[in-house]
Formats: C-alpha cells, sequence, structure tokens
C-alpha cells in the first residue's frame, strides 16, 4: 500500500506542468553583439548559411567571427557564414524541487510507518535514494534546447 503511495507521488512529480522529461525549445533573435554573454563556454551547434554544421565550445565572440573549439583544432567561423546556433541551457530549480520531493516521497513514508518515528531514517537508505532520483528528474526537466537566429544589426 505504502509503495504504491510513492509511486503514485512520483509519476504526479513527473506529470506536473513545467515538468517534462523532454528538452523544452526556446527561441530567441539576437543581433551579434548580445551573442557573448549568453553562448561563451558553452558547447554549441552551429548551422551554416550552406547547410553545414559544427560542434564546438565557444571561446570567444569577435566582431568578425566565433572562436570554437573542437575535439582537434580551433575554428574561426566568420560572421556571415552563421544562420543559427543551437546549444542546451541548464538551470537549477527542479533540481532542488526534485531532491527535496524525492527524499521526502520515500522518507516520510517510512518514518511514519514505524513505531520509531525518525529513527527509522538513520541507516535506511532508500530516502537518499528517492532524493537522487528526484535529483535526477530535476535534471532532466533543467535542461532547455535553445537555438538563436542571428538578426543583422
Amino acid at each position: 500500500m505504502k509503495a504504491a503511495r510513492r509511486r503514485i507521488l512520483l509519476m504526479l512529480l513527473i506529470s506536473t506542468p513545467g515538468v517534462s522529461l523532454a528538452l523544452e525549445e526556446a527561441q530567441m533573435e539576437l543581433r551579434w553583439d548580445q551573442l557573448a554573454p549568453i553562448i561563451e563556454g558553452h558547447e554549441v551547434e552551429i548551422i551554416m548559411q550552406d547547410g553545414k554544421h559544427v560542434v564546438g565550445n565557444v571561446s570567444c565572440v569577435l566582431p568578425d567571427f566565433l572562436v570554437l573549439k573542437t575535439d582537434r583544432t580551433m575554428k574561426h567561423v566568420q560572421r556571415p557564414s552563421i544562420a543559427t546556433l543551437r546549444f542546451v541551457k541548464s538551470g537549477r530549480k527542479w533540481r532542488w524541487i526534485g531532491a527535496a520531493a524525492g527524499f521526502y516521497a520515500v522518507g516520510v513514508p517510512i518514518a511514519a510507518g514505524s513505531k520509531f518515528g525518525g529513527e527509522a531514517l538513520q541507516g535506511n537508505p532508500a530516502p537518499y535514494a528517492g532524493a537522487i532520483a528526484g535529483y535526477l528528474i530535476g535534471r532532466a526537466a533543467d535542461r532547455r534546447k535553445v537555438t538563436i537566429k542571428i538578426l543583422p544589426d
């Protein structure tokens, strides 16, 4: 009975609006001079005007090109050749909510069902496993795929 209650609570957490395990998509339109604070240090996928894709970590945004660190080399991607940028942005809110909900969804029923109360939690790994599962679900919910279209100056 208690296990069924925990499963229902976990399903409610997963199905809560705003908590989706699929990556949310965000669309942005920015001028070139607005790119640097948003993408520097992130791994990006650049879609070129000719349809080719380049993936790398953005080292810096200069007035005429992007400097990307790829697997083997540093690449300079010219500004006019870039059509669109894509990257994954992570947040923190749902990680903490998921960890707390997972801990309490598993820990509180164990403590409530025991005649020892809170002492039943000592040495019991189940609440911590619930917190880890909640954290992982929250981490998946915090990730957003961002697509940036570059506007002309």
